[in-house]
């Protein structure tokens, strides 16, 4: 019997306190009329519609749906980015971009001779190793040694001095040391 009891209280406090139950007491407490528990079954909310239709009023039912906006298109990505510049025939140039800072006329002059320095001992290292016997290495490495003097020969035509620098300071070096060995 206490077993009975205490399931009651249990059932009872589920039924209190679950949602479906305080959806249905609410109302009802705000009416006046306290719930029971133990014979108040929950009610399930009626639609406006059922309601309607069992009273014979068809106001609520066929009441018209609200008007909506017509949804205006979209902005082309055009119209939102920066205006188009249309160069007609190609009448602009692109600028030209010095990367390095410039050199005065008196590096120039000092680079370039700098440059026919290292690539005629660069030449004389190679007429020099022409004359002995190289090893199929060694000829692999003079024929990189014409390479960069020719390199270096079309850099300086086109007025890279630095360029051109570089190259015979490479083209000098690597002839030295085929030489030495």
């Amino acid at each position: 019997m206490g077993n009975t009891r205490l399931m009651v209280t249990i059932l009872t406090a589920f039924l209190l306190f679950s949602p479906a139950t305080l959806a249905v007491r609410i109302p009802q407490e705000q009416a006046g009329s306290p719930p029971n528990p133990a014979t108040s079954k929950p009610e399930v909310a009626a639609k406006p519609c059922a309601s309607a239709a069992n009273s014979g009023s068809k106001s609520d039912c066929n009441s018209k749906p609200k008007k909506r906006r017509k949804a205006r298109p979209a902005k082309p990505a055009s119209a939102t980015g920066p205006a188009k510049t249309v160069v007609h025939n190609g009448s602009t140039t692109d600028p030209t971009i010095e990367i390095s800072p410039g050199l005065s006329e008196q590096q120039v002059s000092r680079r370039t001779q700098e440059t026919d320095k290292l690539l005629a001992n660069a030449e004389n290292n190679l007429k020099t190793m022409s004359t002995r016997r190289p090893s199929s290495a060694q000829r692999d490495t003079m024929n990189q040694v014409r390479s960069y003097i020719e390199q270096a020969r079309t850099a300086a035509n086109s007025g890279d001095v630095q360029s051109a620098y570089n190259l015979a300071n490479k083209a000098s070096m690597l002839s030295a040391d085929l030489v030495g060995h």
